[in-house]
């Protein structure tokens, strides 16, 4: 075990608990887009060249990863529900090759006050016959690995993250 201290939680009911997960979770959202846009504008102050390391030194980031932030922001930033997708959703609406129907019907969905989730945006973004080819193939996929952490996904390009979900 860990000798990281805990944090002291409230004796709380499960759905408290999960409450409190679901009201994390959207601000993490929130908290990405503020990010992307607090990049873009340091990316403006800093002179041609040091963007790049300022952002090693600073987080131990590529330009990649400041990119996928940058591109939610400017994908997502003046939406008042963007805490209603899930992290994973937002960085893969905000790809480049996302279809702009298909970004447009999840932030109605989101302006709804709907929950947009990661595998609702894979299903919408993968063909039937992928997704059914996934689906038979699931039973069999019952011992593979997790899917990768969140930081991984992040910085690949929209149909890798994609393609690895469907395999």
């Amino acid at each position: 075990m860990s000798d990281t201290p805990k944090p002291a939680l409230p004796d709380a009911t499960i759905e408290e608990h999960t409450a409190a997960i679901h009201r994390l979770t959207r601000r993490s959202g929130q908290d990405i887009i503020e990010i992307g846009h607090r990049l873009i504008a340091v990316k403006a102050k800093t002179s041609h060249g040091a963007f790049g390391p300022w952002l090693e030194s600073e987080f131990g980031w590529t330009a990649r990863t400041a990119q996928n932030f940058m591109r939610v922001a400017e994908s997502f930033g003046d939406m008042r529900n963007g805490f209603a997708f899930e992290a994973k959703a937002l960085y893969a609406l905000a790809s480049g090759d996302v279809p702009e129907e298909v970004r447009e019907q999840f932030i109605t969905r989101a302006e709804a006050g709907e929950p947009v989730r990661y595998r609702d945006v894979r299903d919408a973004l993968t063909p039937p016959e992928a997704r059914a080819e996934r689906a038979e193939g699931a039973s069999s996929n019952l011992g593979r690995s997790p899917t990768p952490p969140m930081c991984v996904l992040a910085s690949l390009p929209c149909r890798t993250v994609l393609a690895m979900s469907a395999r």
